[in-house]
């Protein structure tokens, strides 16, 4: 139960990013630190983090190469300040992943499972298990790329590959920035 209802904060939270830039009050990109994007959001509670977005795409279906539109898709770390400080992560797809999947992120030579909002609205957003974040952002912070997989709706296999250059000083200087 504390972790559906972790999931269900954190995906409240989220919709903030879905939002057009002109509803992202309060939102500063603050530098560039390799690939990611340190960024800033004030409000209650203030919130800092990274993003980045793939370095490369690939798409398929039974196997063969194809081509696919898709909306915004990135990776995601956030922290709130005034609840335990702690990272979270999440991806967000661009499409709809296929019901009563998950998606999966390989880093370090280990693989995760992320999950979809289990209410079923957003389909497009999903995030691992509280147990398991803090092993992937530790794996982010030592790799070079991490790989996320998903299928879509449609039956297309994707495959993300997002470069893990500036993920541990984008994260040092986000929480610096919030504390």
């Amino acid at each position: 139960m504390v972790e559906l209802q972790r999931i269900l904060k954190f995906a409240a939270l989220l919709v903030f990013f879905a939002m057009p830039a002109s509803g992202q009050d309060g939102l500063v990109g603050l530098q560039q630190v390799g690939d990611w994007i340190v960024y800033k959001k004030n409000g209650e509670p203030v919130q800092c983090g990274i993003m980045a977005i793939p370095a490369s795409m690939n798409f398929s279906r039974n196997g063969k190469p194809v081509k696919a539109n898709r909306g915004a898709t990135r990776v995601v770390i956030l922290y709130l300040m005034n609840e335990t400080g702690q990272a979270m992560l999440a991806y967000e797809s661009g499409f709809p992943i296929k019901q009563d999947t998950t998606a999966t992120l390989e880093v370090g030579g280990s693989s995760f499972n992320l999950y979809l909002d289990p209410s079923g609205e957003s389909r497009s957003w999903a995030w691992p298990t509280r147990s398991d974040e803090a092993r992937i952002i530790e794996q982010m912070r030592k790799g070079n790329e991490a790989i996320i997989t998903s299928v879509s709706e449609r039956g297309t296999r994707v495959r993300d590959v997002y470069s893990l250059r500036g993920v541990t000083a984008g994260l040092n200087a986000a929480r610096d920035e919030c504390s």
